[in-house]
């Protein structure tokens, strides 16, 4: 093999592993999935640190017809009722992975308990996260109500 032959051949060798690296698993699935569900237990938990070290630095949250970020997540942390107890459930849809994005889109129903009583709350979410060197960060989370049809 002459020196253009071996240089081409570990040229082609090299892409093909790059390629495969980049091609998404289902285990790389199931970390985005995870990721969205611990970005939700720490939310619920009003664990600002480890919740701030699901996002990425440009988050966004569009709920109820509002652009928010950061600031107001944790403002909605600190001002929880008394008795506050939140336990999350996902039916995701689908969830796309393209290089360092993910695109995730499910459902989410919240059993939610405080001083206001016990109640059931449904969204249909979307999220976009980035890879990271720390895993999946939310980067966008857009949130829409389910509201009950009115009887």
């Amino acid at each position: 093999m002459n020196r253009r032959e071996f240089v081409g051949s570990a040229g082609a060798v090299l892409v093909a592993g790059l390629a495969q690296s980049a091609t998404p698993t289902a285990t790389d699935a199931d970390d985005v999935k995870r990721a969205i569900a611990d970005n939700y237990t720490f939310y619920s938990r009003a664990d600002v640190e480890r919740y701030r070290a699901t996002l990425a630095s440009d988050y966004v949250l569009l709920e109820h017809g509002a652009l928010m970020g950061l600031a107001d997540d944790e403002e909605n942390m600190k001002t929880r009722p008394p008795g506050f107890k939140r336990t999350d459930a996902f039916d995701f849809r689908s969830v796309t992975i393209e290089g360092t994005l993910a695109f995730a889109v499910y459902f989410l129903t919240s059993d939610i308990a405080d001083d206001k009583g016990p109640r059931r709350m449904r969204w249909l979410e979307s999220a976009i996260l980035r890879r990271s060197d720390r895993g999946w960060l939310l980067a966008l989370l857009h949130s829409t109500r389910i509201e009950k049809p009115a009887a």
